[in-house]
């Protein structure tokens, strides 16, 4: 919760691209603090990354299961998601709409998650 916290993390936790991204989510300064050359020369990937609505692996957020994607006329895309509990939602996405995109729907449609795990059955859950 504190990403600042990072500081005083061992040094193979402050290397590790997945503690650093949810450090710098929660604290841009955190990235002062990542250990490894690489995560702190990829500066605005890793910060673009922690800008994401998409959830990284092992953090707290609410998982959507995506049942639907229909091409709807004009091109528009209809997406119908289930959330844990099974309650559905759809909604329509322009026909050059990202994941990211997609993301930030289910992020305000829940309402008080600030990230979200989109899982597509079959293929996995995609990460920022």
């Amino acid at each position: 919760q504190h990403g600042r916290a990072l500081q005083f993390a061992p040094d193979h936790l402050r290397q590790d691209r997945n503690i650093v991204l949810e450090a710098v989510r929660q604290d841009g300064e955190a990235l002062n603090f990542a250990t490894s050359r690489e995560l702190r020369v990829d500066r605005e990937a890793l910060v673009r990354a922690a800008a994401s609505p998409i959830a990284i692996p092992g953090s707290q957020a609410p998982v959507y299961t995506i049942r639907d994607v229909s091409v709807l006329p004009g091109g528009h895309l209809e997406v119908v998601a289930y959330s844990m509990a099974g309650e559905p939602w759809t909604d329509t996405l322009p026909s050059d709409a990202l994941l990211e995109h997609l993301a930030a729907r289910l992020v305000a449609h829940h309402g008080r998650a600030r990230h979200v795990y989109i899982d597509f059955p079959g293929h996995g859950v995609p990460t920022p």
